[in-house]
């Protein structure tokens, strides 16, 4: 682990962005459906990772020590939910992933 966290702290944290970020860019009415969409859910870890190696490549070509407060900070601010909701093009892949849960969701009533 880059951080002095402990795995299961790390787990906890993305669940909870999981969580936030379907609560407030969700529409009451599908979030039952996105919640637990393994579509969502593969898009979310996928787009997670993909942060995650761009943040070591950054520490790596900065100067900032990845176990500091400032890589932490930084760390848990790219994977917040509310900045994620703020983010034009991960709002863009993430409707993508929508349309595709709701025309799925629709096609099975």
């Amino acid at each position: 682990m880059m951080f002095r966290i402990s795995e299961p702290s790390y787990f906890k944290d993305q669940y909870h962005q999981y969580e936030h970020f379907v609560e407030i860019a969700v529409a009451p009415s599908h979030m039952q459906a996105v919640r637990y969409s393994k579509l969502f859910r593969g898009f979310w870890n996928n787009e997670w990772a993909i942060r995650n190696k761009r943040f070591v490549e950054f520490l790596e070509s900065s100067k900032i020590p990845s176990g500091s407060i400032d890589s932490e900070k930084k760390y848990f601010f790219i994977h917040d939910a509310v900045r994620l909701a703020g983010d034009d093009l991960f709002m863009a892949k993430f409707n993508e992933i929508l349309m595709m849960i709701l025309r799925k969701e629709a096609a099975q009533c």
